[in-house]
């Protein structure tokens, strides 16, 4: 028996749960839905916002700390025990080691009114730059029913990334980009082959990958792999993508390992990426593509577009049009971010039958596709 201590602002309860591989994800996550219905007495919409450590037995270093946000339309307190559940069965079933829990200890705050906010445009400057230069940001993100506001971010360029066009995404935590919902309809991607192909090294990274995991209350910028593909066409070596799911299916010999995404591994623990918080639950997504030169060029580039004045891109603008890709990129996410799903009419069916599921997705350690 272990004790699980509840904060529901300012109100605390104490309970004891017994210490089970199956009852202990079920019974504590419970005990929190419960105690927040006692304590509001309503069922219904609305956002939360929680924050959990869950302690274990064997030190401190074992201990798993993580905050998100969670927005339903019908029953939130369902809503804000799923990651809870989710991470306490990954954790209890973990191939690595046992892990006994010492407490549990959650906050959690609750309000009727909707926190979400949607990115409707970014500007990215410099646009030519150099490995290890430094680009910045300004968001823009509008509130649901509120005005707009400008969030300043930066990202650091790798010092091996290579030469060439060097695409940005900018996404809400939540968010899966939408050239890898495409690639997972596409090649029948469900979340049983995905659960089995992913691997971890040992019980730190696994603990790593919860605790870093990104929250749908923050904005993320990283690099949006370019020839995403899942599958083996065995002609070329294709970039690895990881995404997560979960419906019974075969696993097809021709699939190849995932990359990135939820609880999954990574080429590289030093993953360039930068985040920020927000008090939102953020949605929509766009791409901005950055040319990578040698120090050299990049002054010459640089001299030049100051010379015309062209010193910054944004999520709708082309590189005044140096790649003939760039003004397809466009007209993509022009679209994408006005929520006009037919707009682009060169993406085929799967494109855009993914696209009405892109975006608007509450992400949680074990779920990559969340209902709002």
């Amino acid at each position: 028996m272990y004790p699980t201590g509840i904060r529901w602002q300012p109100k605390t309860k104490h309970v004891k749960i017994i210490e089970d591989n199956e009852l202990t994800p079920v019974l504590a996550s419970t005990t929190v839905y419960n105690t927040v219905n006692q304590t509001i007495d309503r069922k219904g919409g609305g956002t939360a916002t929680i924050a959990y450590t869950i302690r274990s037995a064997d030190g401190d270093d074992k201990s798993i700390t993580r905050h998100n946000m969670y927005y339903s339309e019908d029953n939130i307190n369902e809503k804000s025990i799923d990651e809870l559940y989710n991470v306490l069965d990954i954790l209890k079933h973990n191939e690595f080691i046992k892990y006994p829990i010492l407490s549990i200890e959650s906050d959690i705050s609750l309000t009727q009114a909707k926190q979400s906010a949607r990115i409707v445009d970014a500007t990215a400057a410099p646009v030519v730059v150099s490995p290890g230069d430094t680009i910045y940001f300004k968001v823009k993100i509008h509130p649901y029913r509120g005005e707009d506001e400008i969030k300043d971010m930066s990202f650091v360029v790798p010092e091996d990334q290579p030469l060439g066009d060097m695409v940005l995404e900018v996404r809400g935590g939540g968010v899966v980009p939408l050239p890898y919902l495409i690639q997972k309809q596409q090649y029948n991607l469900t979340d049983e082959i995905l659960e089995r192909l992913r691997t971890y090294k040992d019980f730190a990274d696994l603990k790593k990958k919860i605790e870093e995991e990104d929250s749908n209350n923050q904005i993320v910028i990283e690099i949006l792999e370019q020839n995403v593909s899942m599958v083996n066409d065995e002609k070329s070596t294709t970039a690895k993508l990881k995404i997560q799911g979960k419906e019974p299916v075969e696993t097809d010999k021709s699939l190849v390992k995932p990359k990135k995404k939820l609880l999954s591994e990574h080429d590289d623990d030093d993953e360039a990426k930068s985040v920020v918080d927000t008090p939102y639950i953020i949605h929509g997504d766009g791409q901005i593509t950055i040319k990578v030169m040698t120090p050299a060029k990049r002054d010459a580039e640089m001299a030049k577009r100051k010379k015309s004045h062209s010193g910054q891109v944004s999520l709708v603008e082309s590189m005044d049009g140096e790649d003939s890709d760039v003004t397809g990129k466009k007209d993509d996410v022009k679209a994408r971010k006005n929520g006009d799903k037919n707009a682009s009419s060169h993406k085929d069916k799967t494109a855009s039958d993914a696209q009405k599921n892109h975006g608007d997705k509450d992400a949680d350690p074990t779920t990559d596709e969340k209902d709002e």
